[in-house]
């Protein structure tokens, strides 16, 4: 997220920005590698982790409410398949939100890995990209 905000700002400030993200990929073993636009928090830290507790904060709910005088019917096991779907959903709403606010503001999203091959020079795949400032 501070890297969209800073990308942000310096085109409103009338630079010329480009920011390079890859995108989430799985690496051979399965495991997740990037993350998408927002960084880590977005897309696998801060916001599925307050998806997971609220969850189970309504988990608990449903288990506690009884005691508190409020019947219920059994309900079944948790549908993890479904919260994972909509947990990616709504991941995707938010990285769809910040890819549409990088456009407004004027900055270029390159999908890619960067790799540094000069103090401010990166190569993203076959493309080389140069600026003053470089984060």
């Amino acid at each position: 997220s501070g890297g969209v905000a800073s990308a942000r700002r310096a085109a409103q400030y009338g630079k010329s920005v480009a920011i390079v993200e890859r995108g989430p990929d799985r690496a051979d073993s399965g495991s997740r590698r990037g993350a998408g636009l927002g960084g880590t928090c977005v897309n696998m830290g801060c916001v599925p982790k307050k998806l997971f507790w609220t969850a189970a904060a309504h988990a608990e709910m449903l288990h506690t409410a009884p005691g508190y005088g409020v019947p219920l019917a059994k309900t079944g096991p948790f549908d993890w398949g479904g919260f994972k779907s909509r947990r990616d959903a709504y991941v995707q709403r938010l990285n769809s939100i910040y890819e549409k606010n990088l456009a407004n503001a004027g900055v270029e999203h390159v999908p890619g890995f960067a790799t540094f091959v000069g103090p401010r020079t990166v190569r993203v795949g076959e493309r080389t990209l140069t600026g003053r400032q470089v984060l």
